[in-house]
């Protein structure tokens, strides 16, 4: 399974998890407002590691 790291603003951080998508957040110490890498807002948010792709075992 291939991974994605993204920081995402709390709106989109929702989505992505209320779309069903897997992955974990990153515990990060950082807590300044940075521009969200899907919607471009700059906001406050977290740091996520985004799984996608199937692993080789699944593919039959």
């Amino acid at each position: 399974m291939k991974q994605i790291e993204r920081y995402l603003c709390a709106q989109c951080s929702q989505d992505m998890i209320a779309a069903g998508l897997r992955c974990e957040e990153i515990p990060t110490k950082d807590k300044d407002r940075k521009p969200c890498d899907w919607c471009g807002r700059s906001c406050y948010g977290g740091h996520y590691r985004i799984f996608y792709g199937r692993r080789r075992e699944d593919e039959t």
